[in-house]
């Protein structure tokens, strides 16, 4: 088992080596970076809170509410390395906050995008009784609240965070969300098939929109990754640059923080 894990281990992460990087940042000092981390952990919570008390049709099958719970995820990780901060060997909940920040990332501008473009101008043009078959039959006013912080307040800390962080995202971990991907579209395609219901208005399954938009939201989420690959790639590229000494190394304070991913 322990062989097998370390296998899995190299598949997904540098062989030698990985940079601590959950808690570093560039271009703010650290106290602040942590400070907004906290702020967006408290608001998040509160967010999770609320978003639990709308009906269970929503947190299985909406893919604004998966996303959401990832965004959570991704910051009660966050502070447990705040509260636990890494000593040595990287743990095992530094890989995977390092993974759900990615999925974070990338369907928070997929759910993002849709929302806003497609399914929030289309909701406002619905009648009171459509609005009702899409949203419940108890709608308040937390339903609205709740659908902006989820739609937009919870993704800018996350997309604030990836400005400042250096979390680097990898490709081998696409692997992640394409699963994630293909997962959802799984189960909002047996639910809208099996039910003769639909989950979003516009997705039938029946005609060719559907189609197109399915093929779309997959090219968005790729999109959205390398867009996450291209600029934490780029960030390290500038750091490593500025942090460089006239022979081409990194200074001993810029990598004091890498640490051993497995044994040579």
């Amino acid at each position: 088992m322990g062989a097998v894990a370390a296998k899995v281990d190299s598949l997904l992460w540098t062989r030698y080596e990985i940079t601590n990087r959950l808690s570093e940042c560039d271009n703010i000092r650290r106290r602040k970076f942590w400070l907004i981390r906290i702020i967006g952990f408290i608001f998040i919570f509160q967010m999770t809170i609320m978003m639990m008390g709308l009906n269970l049709r929503r947190t299985v099958l909406y893919m604004t509410h998966w996303s959401a719970y990832m965004v959570f995820f991704t910051y009660l990780m966050f502070m447990m390395t705040f509260v636990f901060p890494s000593v040595g060997r990287v743990p095992f909940y530094w890989k995977l906050n390092h993974i759900i920040f990615e999925l974070s990332f990338t369907f928070g501008i997929v759910v993002s995008l849709v929302f806003w473009i497609a399914i929030g101008p289309l909701t406002l043009s619905m009648t009171e009784e459509q609005r009702r078959l899409l949203l419940g039959n108890n709608i308040a006013i937390i339903d609205y609240i709740v659908n902006f912080e989820i739609h937009g307040v919870a993704y800018v800390f996350v997309f604030l965070d990836m400005y400042y962080n250096r979390i680097e995202f990898e490709w081998r971990h696409f692997a992640f969300t394409g699963t994630l991907g293909v997962m959802y579209y799984i189960v909002m395609c047996a639910y809208t098939l099996v039910s003769h219901d639909t989950i979003y208005p516009m997705v039938t399954f029946d005609n060719a929109f559907s189609v197109i938009f399915s093929i779309l939201a997959f090219a968005l989420g790729t999109t959205s990754f390398a867009l996450g690959v291209h600029l934490s790639h780029g960030k390290k590229r500038r750091y490593d640059k500025e942090h460089c000494d006239s022979a081409g190394f990194l200074d001993t304070e810029a990598t004091r923080l890498s640490i051993p991913l497995a044994n040579n």
